[in-house]
């Protein structure tokens, strides 16, 4: 049995054989797990897609939600705004009617519903009048922003809907911008009023901001308003005082002064010019205050008649040159010191007059004239006139030079003197003068022949008179002959040759004397005087004086003269026996030297502009440049060449202009001006035409210039200084 059963397991055995081998092989696994890995990641990239979709979705909504937020926070923003320029606009009203009250008061002896503000000795009683200013002030106040509560609800306006009035206390307009809308409302029943037993006014506003998928955020805030105190002074120390409005926007303001530009050695004077003062065509110039100086000539040219020019200086006049009149109907007036070169009306000055001080009876109308050379009075129907003392303070007793520079005198070649021109000086005590009053003329006139000056003996000189130093005078005699209506005498050998050039060109020699007659003792300027003198006693006819009332030096006022000198129709003798002339001649040349010394217009480099600093509403001119510049007025016109030209109407709003001039170029002022503050030129300085200007010095002018001036928009207004009158509170979200 054994047997029959091992046969019959042998074929089994041998399957189960095949079976394991058949397991045990590995082709086509890496296919299987690739399979499986696949569909685990791809299981988990789209839950992780899902999952940033969902996170991308909030993030956006979440942004919504605070553009919303923020939308809304904005529109409170502007409210506040709003409610700050309604605040200045009440405050404004409020002030009109204090001061339609106080105009009322003015106009009924301040007497006002039957109260009256006067005691009975006619004082005004300040504190109650200020008391009832405030009561005015705080009902007129109340009232304005009461009337301004809108009478319903402030819905959401159209943005481009322009018909709508903004009269309400807050005026609103959408802030539509395609995807969000901005609400702002103020129910009625959310405001309350100024009343008698409330002096705040309360207001909520609700402000609301929604997205396109209608994703709201709804804020809102209560706005106190309370009453300033009345302040018109604008007291910064009192609580809740309110003051002007400033306006936050990019306003950049420069304030200019002499200080900032640190300007020196021109600030006392009105006027300072390098080159010379000119008035042309008859310029009417007056200088109300300060001094005027200039290195260069001081000149007023030529006239008409019809157009007289006139110049007035009410302070010290200073110039290392000259002054003088240079044409016909000209006149200066100085009602200060004076000090130049030489004092002149030249020879075509005709009608034309110098004047210095007033007669009046007053020592503080009487002024000083310094002159290193000459006093001239050379035209017809002329005058010169000087209330106060006169200095010719140059020595020139010795003839010491050639140069008639060097010998201060008083030279008269009016055709007309005493018959039409005058000179006067009075030799009058001045409130300012701490030299000897009186007069002094330390030199004497020159003939200016071609080959060299001829010192005459004339501390005041009449063209003619040198026919004293001929050959037919010193000899009492008639050996004299004419020349251009003037005597010279014949040749002799104690008189020098001379040559002189006719008015047809002809050389003639002219025959002066060096020495005495007959002798090789040298003549000086004293000497010569001394017989002039002798001449005008013995052949009167020979010297011309002046006439009775063409020149009057005063009585006993000459201090000093060198050489002869005519008064009142009288010639007299030098007047040397002065001891204190040779101390007191420096002194005066140093008072001169120190007053004409040239002026440095100095300034900070930093302000040299390319254009002129202007304030359109203040009338005022900063101009600081190395270039030429005219100021015209009403009824001016500017020298051509001039591309610096400021005009009153496009300028200026007025001929009352206030500013600093300073350049190295020219100054010109045409028209009808009226100028305060400081001119300087390294140039000159004209007035033209006949129009009238006027010239105040103020060297603590300042002028401000808004550079650029953003403005207001007609929406959003930001008044800081409002804002401590309005409390915030009761921020919430809806």
């Amino acid at each position: 049995m054994m047997k029959m059963s091992l046969l019959k397991l042998e074929p089994l055995r041998k399957k189960n054989k095949n079976i394991c081998e058949l397991l045990k092989k590995q082709d086509g696994s890496t296919l299987v797990m690739v399979l499986i890995y696949m569909t685990i990641l791809s299981m988990l990239g789209i839950t992780i897609l899902s999952v940033s979709l969902t996170n991308m979705k909030m993030k956006l909504v979440d942004q919504k939600v605070k553009k919303s937020f923020y939308g809304a926070e904005a529109g409170i923003e502007e409210a506040h705004a709003r409610i700050e320029k309604q605040v200045k606009e009440a405050i404004d009203y409020g002030d009109k009617v204090v001061e339609k009250n106080l105009e009322y008061l003015k106009e009924h002896d301040y007497t006002y519903e039957s109260k009256k503000y006067k005691d009975e000795e006619g004082i005004i009683q300040q504190e109650e009048l200020k008391d009832d200013m405030g009561t005015w002030f705080e009902e007129a106040y109340k009232e304005f922003l009461n009337s301004k509560v809108t009478p319903k609800d402030i819905s959401i306006l159209d943005i481009d809907d322009k018909s709508y009035e903004y009269n309400y206390l807050i005026d609103i307009l959408a802030a539509n911008n395609y995807q969000f809308r901005n609400i702002v409302t103020i129910n009625e029943d959310d405001i309350t009023k100024f009343s008698e037993s409330s002096n705040t006014f309360d207001i909520i506003v609700h402000s609301q901001n929604s997205s396109s998928d209608d994703i709201k955020k709804q804020i809102s805030k209560k706005f106190s308003i309370k009453i300033p105190k009345y302040n018109p002074t604008t007291d910064e120390t009192v609580d809740e005082s309110y003051y002007k409005p400033v306006y936050v926007s990019r306003d950049t303001k420069y304030l200019y002064n002499l200080d900032m530009i640190e300007a020196s050695g021109f600030t006392d004077n009105a006027v300072t010019a390098k080159g010379d003062i000119i008035l042309e065509e008859g310029a009417k110039v007056t200088i109300h205050d300060g001094h005027v100086y200039a290195k260069g000539n001081i000149i007023e040219k030529e006239s008409t008649e019809e157009k007289k020019g006139n110049l007035t200086v009410n302070g010290n006049t200073m110039t290392q040159k000259d002054i003088l009149t240079d044409g016909a109907y000209t006149s200066m007036n100085f009602n200060g010191d004076v000090y130049c070169k030489t004092l002149k009306i030249s020879e075509n000055s005709s009608h034309s007059s110098l004047q210095v001080g007033t007669k009046a009876d007053n020592i503080n109308q009487k002024f000083r004239v310094f002159t290193e050379d000459d006093l001239e009075l050379n035209g017809d129907n002329s005058s010169i006139e000087i209330y106060g003392s006169y200095y010719g303070f140059t020595d020139g007793s010795l003839e010491t030079t050639d140069s008639d520079d060097e010998s201060s005198a008083i030279v008269i070649n009016s055709k007309d003197i005493g018959k039409g021109s005058t000179l006067t000086i009075t030799g009058e005590e001045s409130s300012n003068n701490e030299f000897t009053d009186g007069i002094i003329i330390g030199g004497t006139a020159y003939l200016n022949f071609t080959n060299k000056p001829y010192q005459t003996g004339e501390s005041v000189a009449i063209h003619g008179n040198y026919l004293g130093y001929t050959k037919g005078i010193l000899n009492l005699n008639n050996e004299i002959f004419s020349i251009d209506k003037y005597n010279y005498a014949f040749k002799d050998y104690n008189f020098s040759e001379y040559n002189y050039v006719d008015a047809k060109g002809n050389k003639i020699n002219i025959d002066l004397a060096d020495t005495y007659n007959d002798s090789k003792t040298t003549l000086y300027a004293k000497d010569k005087g001394r017989i002039l003198g002798k001449l005008s006693e013995t052949k009167p006819f020979t010297i011309q004086t002046g006439g009775k009332n063409g020149i009057d030096l005063g009585t006993d006022t000459i201090i000093y003269a060198t050489g002869a000198y005519i008064t009142k129709d009288k010639m007299k003798a030098d007047k040397i026996a002065y001891g204190d002339y040779g101390t007191l001649k420096y002194d005066l040349k140093n008072e001169y030297d120190t007053k004409t010394t040239d002026k440095d217009i100095s300034y900070s480099s930093e302000f040299i502009k390319d254009e002129a600093t202007i304030n359109k509403e203040d009338n005022a001119i900063c101009y600081i440049n190395n270039n030429d510049v005219a100021i015209v007025g009403e009824n001016g016109s500017a020298p051509k060449g001039i591309s610096n030209v400021y005009r009153v109407g496009s300028n200026f709003n007025s001929n009352n202009i206030k500013g600093i001039i300073i350049t190295d170029g020219n100054v010109y002022i045409s028209g009808e001006v009226t100028f305060r503050g400081i001119i300087a030129a390294k140039g000159n300085i004209i007035f033209t035409d006949n129009n009238q200007k006027n010239i105040y010095l103020d060297n603590k002018v300042e002028i401000k210039k808004i550079e650029e001036v953003v403005g207001i928009s007609n929406d959003v207004n930001t008044y800081s200084k409002y804002s401590s009158l309005i409390e915030t509170s009761s921020w919430k979200t809806e």
